[in-house]
């Protein structure tokens, strides 16, 4: 749904470094908590501990899982990367992935936008595709482009069931 009269939103978001921070860091955190429970484990001299080799296992697990996750999402990597969303008068939404393939999408109700941000999460259609998100900050995305966004989604509020009709007075 989309507020009557609406213009199309054409975004072109290619580069979002936020994003490629956001998931680096993650992946860096995952490898390093792992990796402090093997330094853990060498000072504690305990009957049930962890060897060094398997915390050092553990370790690069929890890192390629979390790099596969932020891979899927398309926040690292080219092909599955979203590069334009498109915000149709119709309220429909159209992304555009980074191999060139144009997905259909529906915008979700947790998506969240502040003033220094914007973080949308569609579920893309057909549901067995899963799901995309997005972090918009200033600098990736150009001020007044993020600004049309949020004012649009402030007034629209996807996700939201639209208020029941108002029975006439008699």
């Amino acid at each position: 749904m989309s507020l009557q009269g609406s213009p199309t939103l054409e975004l072109e978001i290619g580069r979002r470094r936020a994003e490629k921070r956001v998931a680096a860091g993650c992946v860096l955190l995952a490898a390093g908590a792992a990796a402090l429970t093997a330094t853990a484990t060498l000072t504690v001299e305990a009957p049930g501990a962890v060897p060094m080799a398997a915390s050092i296992a553990i370790a690069l697990a929890a890192a390629a899982m979390a790099l596969m996750g932020f891979r899927n999402a398309g926040w690292i990597g080219r092909r599955r990367r979203i590069q334009r969303i498109v915000w149709q008068a119709d309220g429909r939404w159209c992304l555009i992935e980074g191999a060139g393939q144009q997905v259909e999408a529906v915008l979700r109700g947790d998506s969240r936008v502040a003033a220094a941000h914007a973080w949308l999460h569609w579920d893309v259609q057909p549901p067995q595709r899963g799901s995309r998100t997005v972090l918009l900050v200033p600098g990736d995305v150009s001020e007044p482009d993020l600004r049309r966004l949020a004012v649009r989604l402030r007034i629209d509020q996807p996700g939201r069931a639209a208020p029941p009709a108002m029975a006439p007075n008699p």
